[in-house]
């Protein structure tokens, strides 16, 4: 029989992962459609059959990166959040230039003004990429966490919550940090 108050416990866990879940999802699938529209594919369920050795690849340079720093069972806790990362940075690749000229034009611009411009419903206002983040390799952690805080607010509520500021300064004690980014 289980505990009535560990019952609670893990409903009430799975509660908010699954609502974290739910907005990453939705987040993701419309990129996904946002994708499919700008490269005029017509047909979107389409049989045929995709090739992901590209994302397959990069998760698993992630896990060779982690080997020693964290047992096998732990590399979820950087892999999940930095595939999360790099496919929203991916979606929003087109028009990151044109979301910082509008920021820069007006600090305090809305987010609904920033969505529009973006085409998403989340942004990134920061300067940097995840490949421009390693020019800086003195300050990579401050800078990694200043770009996740730079997401729109659903984005960085959504890394929040897998609690990868955490897996941020282990990496970078250990001095992977670097070579994940």
């Amino acid at each position: 029989m289980i505990n009535p108050r560990r019952q609670k416990r893990w409903r009430g866990f799975f509660l908010r992962n699954n609502q974290n879940l739910l907005t990453f999802a939705m987040l993701f699938n419309q990129s996904i459609n946002m994708s499919i529209s700008r490269n005029t594919i017509n047909d979107p369920w389409d049989d045929s059959p995709m090739d992901v050795t590209k994302e397959v690849n990069f998760i698993w340079s992630i896990a060779n990166k982690l080997r020693g720093t964290y047992q096998s069972d732990k590399y979820k806790n950087v892999i999940i959040p930095m595939t999360i990362i790099r496919r929203f940075e991916c979606a929003l690749e087109p028009t990151k230039n044109a979301v910082l000229d509008k920021v820069a034009a007006s600090p305090q611009e809305p987010a609904k003004s920033l969505y529009k411009v973006s085409g998403f419903h989340f942004y990134n206002k920061s300067k940097y990429t995840l490949a421009r983040l390693v020019d800086d390799a003195d300050n990579l952690a401050s800078n990694f966490k200043s770009y996740i805080g730079d997401f729109s607010e659903n984005v960085q509520n959504i890394i929040k919550n897998l609690e990868f500021e955490k897996e941020i300064d282990k990496m970078d004690k250990h001095d992977r940090l670097y070579a994940v980014v």
